[in-house]
């Protein structure tokens, strides 16, 4: 597992499950956790508090996330986790003495997967026989019928992750040949042509990075600063370019004490940008939002 994964993240119930990708970049390969049984895990929200078990029982099974710190510590500074996202934000597992993360009352079904390709878009089926979607854990298949809409989640080797929408959304894998009128065919291809409304203006991101830069000056006028410290807070710019929103902290080589501020940045662009959370792409200094 790689602790310096960076993307942010996947759903853990109904919402659709989506993530990064841009035209015009690849984004990095990410290890991916599939979580069978979440009940059967210690969860704790993105204020580092225990999540209740009827919460977690909303989680849908076979669960993708994106592993964000195979080990860290919660704000306590002695109980270990790792760290997850959800929906734009950071979750936080249990972790037992050997550093795993600690069961209860069974096995939580965890799956890990290395270097899987980030999808996140919809696709509509468009065979005659449908797609057969196996479930994660092996145990069931199910046939997707034609017209209906799949959301791939990610590609492992010649498999693609997906998410079967409806009341009790479901995860499992398919195999897909090449798209096309008797195959299947991306949703957003099925919009139609002409120009597409920008979703976040210029002016407005700068407004959104004016309200973090002060709460950036804020934290640093209340830090206990020495002669050797930086003297002035970090700040964000960012630019709307293409089909992608870019923000950088500076000065780079604060950006590890900054994660956080980074991730927290891209949810309130997302918020009011309505692009979904799921594209977040943090990779050290830089925010990176594809918007298509």
């Amino acid at each position: 597992m790689a602790g310096s994964a960076r993307a942010i993240t996947l759903p853990l119930g109904g919402a659709a499950c989506l993530m990064s990708v841009a035209l015009a970049w690849a984004a990095p390969p990410q290890d991916v956790i599939l979580v069978g049984h979440p009940g059967r895990l210690v969860w704790y929200n993105a204020y580092q508090q225990r999540i209740p078990p009827d919460e977690v029982a909303r989680f849908s099974p076979y669960t993708p996330l994106v592993l964000i710190h195979d080990r860290t510590l919660l704000g306590d500074g002695l109980t270990p986790c790792m760290q997850v996202g959800h929906n734009g934000t950071s979750l936080y597992i249990l972790l037992d003495q050997s550093g795993t993360p600690a069961e209860q009352e069974g096995s939580a079904g965890l799956m890990y997967l290395k270097d899987v390709r980030l999808l996140g878009d919809s696709i509509v089926v468009r065979s005659r026989s449908g797609v057969i979607v196996h479930a994660a854990d092996g145990q069931s298949v199910a046939t997707v019928s034609p017209g209906k809409t799949l959301l791939r989640v990610f590609q492992h080797g010649e498999r693609t992750y997906v998410q079967v929408p409806g009341r009790s959304p479901r995860f499992g894998w398919v195999t897909l040949n090449s798209p096309g009128p008797t195959t299947w065919e991306e949703r957003r291809a099925l919009r139609g042509g002409g120009p597409q409304r920008q979703p976040i203006s210029a002016e407005r991101l700068q407004v959104i990075l004016d309200d973090a830069n002060a709460a950036l000056r804020n934290v640093h006028s209340q830090i206990v600063h020495t002669e050797s410290s930086p003297q002035t807070a970090p700040w964000f710019t960012g630019s709307v370019s293409g089909d992608t929103i870019r923000c950088v902290l500076h000065p780079g080589p604060r950006a590890r004490s900054y994660q956080e501020s980074l991730q927290m940045l891209g949810e309130a662009i997302t918020r009011v940008s309505g692009v979904s959370p799921f594209r977040i792409v943090v990779r050290d200094s830089v925010l990176l939002i594809p918007l298509q």
